[in-house]
C-alpha cells in the first residue's frame, strides 16, 4: 500500500545515507519510518536497524542498544535483520565494556547461520573483540581467523580483523604472528589515518617483544608521522621512547618522554610513567637535577598504581646516593618500605642499600 511504497522510499535514502556517514540524518529518515508504522515488519526491523547504527556512530549508545532489541523483539521473517541487530547491539555493549553480553550477542548471530559471508565475518570478529575484551586471547584469536577466513569484500572489516588479531597475538607474546598480523593490516592502507597509525602502532608493539628495536622506532616514527589524535601520538611516543632507550639513545628517549608529558593525557598512570621513565634518562645522561624533579613529579601526581610512586622514591634514592646525599636515600627507601609494593620495587631498594652501603 502507499505506506509502505513510501516507508521503502525512505529506507532506500536510509541506506544511501548510511553509506555516505550522515548519520544524522539517518536518524531522522529512520525516524520517519518508524513514524508510519508500516505492517511489514521487515521494513520496521529495516529502520530500526538503521537508525541504531545512526544512533551508535552519533555516540548515543543507550538509544542504539534500545533500537536494536526493539529489532529483536519484533522477530522479523528476514533474519538477516535480526543478524543485524545482534551485531550491531553486541558491538555497542562491547564499547561499552559489557563484554559478556555482547558475547552473547554475537554468538546468537553466528547460531543464526547468515547465507551473507560479510555477517557472519562481522559477527566473529566482534566476538573475538569482546572476548579479548574478557582476556580470553586464544578463543579471540580463533573467531578472528573465522573472521579472516570468510574472507570479506569490504578492506575495511578485514583491515580490522588483522589489528584485532594483532592485538590478541600480542598479548598471548606470540610477537611474529603479531608482525605478520599488523603488516597484513598496513597494506590495506585504511583511508583513516588514526586506523593506520593503530596498524603501525600494534606492529612497534609486537617489534619492541622480540626484543627489535630498531624496528620498533620505524613503526612508532610511522605512526608520528601521520599526525593522529593525541590519544594515539602519545603511545607513539612513549614507544619510541621505550625503543631509543634499549638502543641507549637516551637523548633521543627523553625527547620523545618529554613530548608525552607536554601532551597531558588524561590518564594519569601514563602521565606518571613518562615522568618515571624520563628520570631514568636524565640519570644515563647525568642530569641528576632533571631525574630528581621528574621522580618528584611523580609522587605529585598520586597515581592510582602505588608501584610507580614506590619506583619514584627508589629514583630519589638513586639521585641522592649519587649526589653524597645518603641520609637523604635512607629516607626515600623509608618510604618505599612502607608502601605496599611490587616484590621487584623491594628488592630494587633493598639493592640501592648494597650498592651505596646504606644502613637500616
Amino acid at each position: 500500500d502507499d505506506t509502505n511504497d513510501l516507508a521503502r522510499a525512505y529506507l532506500v535514502r536510509c541506506h544511501a545515507l548510511n553509506g555516505l556517514e550522515r548519520f544524522d540524518d539517518l536518524d531522522e529518515d529512520a525516524t520517519a519510518v518508524i513514524d508510519l508504522d508500516p505492517d511489514d515488519t521487515n521494513l520496521l526491523a529495516d529502520a530500526y536497524v538503521g537508525r541504531s547504527v545512526a544512533h551508535s556512530r552519533l555516540g548515543r549508545f543507550d538509544e542504539s542498544i534500545a533500537d536494536a532489541t526493539t529489532v529483536i523483539e519484533l522477530e522479523p521473517d528476514d533474519s538477516s535483520w535480526l543478524v543485524e541487530a545482534y551485531i550491531g547491539r553486541g558491538t555497542v555493549l562491547s564499547k561499552l565494556g559489557r563484554f559478556e553480553e555482547a558475547i552473547a550477542d554475537t554468538t546468537a548471530a553466528i547460531e543464526l547461520e547468515p547465507d551473507n559471508a560479510n555477517q557472519l565475518a562481522e559477527a566473529y570478529r566482534e566476538r573475538g573483540f569482546a572476548l579479548a575484551g574478557l582476556g580470553r586471547f586464544d578463543e579471540a584469536v580463533a573467531d578472528t581467523t573465522a573472521a579472516i577466513e570468510l574472507e570479506p569484500d569490504d578492506d575495511d572489516d578485514l583491515f580490522t580483523a588483522y589489528v584485532n588479531r594483532s592485538s590478541a597475538l600480542l598479548s598471548l607474546g606470540r610477537f611474529d604472528e603479531a608482525v605478520a598480523d599488523a603488516t597484513a593490516a598496513i597494506e590495506l592502507q585504511p583511508a583513516d589515518t588514526n586506523d593506520l597509525a593503530n596498524a603501525y602502532m600494534y606492529r612497534c608493539g609486537a617489534q619492541l617483544g622480540a626484543g627489535r628495536f630498531d624496528e620498533a622506532v620505524a613503526d612508532a616514527t610511522a605512526a608520528i608521522e601521520l599526525q593522529p589524535d593525541d590519544g594515539l601520538l602519545v603511545y607513539a611516543h612513549m614507544d619510541r621512547a621505550t625503543a631509543q632507550y634499549e638502543l641507549d639513545r637516551s637523548v633521543e628517549a627523553v625527547a620523545d618522554w618529554t613530548v608525552v608529558i607536554e601532551l597531558e593525557p588524561d590518564d594519569t598512570n601514563l602521565l606518571a610513567r613518562a615522568y618515571l621513565n624520563r628520570s631514568y634518562g636524565w640519570i644515563e645522561l647525568e642530569q641528576l637535577d632533571g631525574a630528581l624533579a621528574d621522580a618528584t613529579a611523580v609522587i605529585d601526581l598520586a597515581p592510582d598504581d602505588v608501584n610507580f610512586i614506590g619506583w619514584a622514591h627508589h629514583r630519589r634514592a638513586v639521585v641522592h646516593a649519587l649526589m653524597g646525599d645518603l641520609a637523604a636515600a635512607e629516607v626515600e627507601l623509608r618510604a618505599i618500605d612502607s608502601l605496599p609494593v611490587d616484590p621487584r620495587v623491594a628488592q630494587a631498594a633493598q639493592e640501592v642499600r648494597d650498592d651505596f652501603d646504606i644502613q637500616d
